[in-house]
């Protein structure tokens, strides 16, 4: 898994300040059967990389969710985000945070 890995409870406290941004990066299929409320559907890679360029408080957490652990749309992602220079990035499998 890349950068820290975040916790649901984690999740839930950055939620409540309203400053994180949760990127689904898994495909759109997947996203339209179940999503984490709150986050937004950034597949393939070039529409997350297009979106977080337009942030520029590099400290607010992003929150990278992929399918599993080694999901190729959630490690370059990530790499995306450390490239740009933000420092509060998370990762997690869509399994470890969803609602049952």
């Amino acid at each position: 898994m890349y950068g820290k890995r975040i916790t649901k409870d984690r999740l839930i406290a950055l939620q409540a300040k309203k400053t994180v941004l949760i990127a689904d990066v898994r495909t759109p299929e997947n996203f339209r059967d179940s999503s984490i409320k709150g986050s937004v559907n950034l597949f393939p890679t070039r529409n997350f990389v297009n979106k977080i360029q337009t942030i520029s408080n590099k400290k607010q957490p992003i929150v990278i969710v992929g399918s599993t652990p080694d999901d190729d749309e959630l490690k370059a992602s990530h790499m995306y985000a450390e490239r740009l220079g933000f420092e509060n990035i998370y990762t997690a499998e869509f399994s470890a945070l969803r609602d049952d």
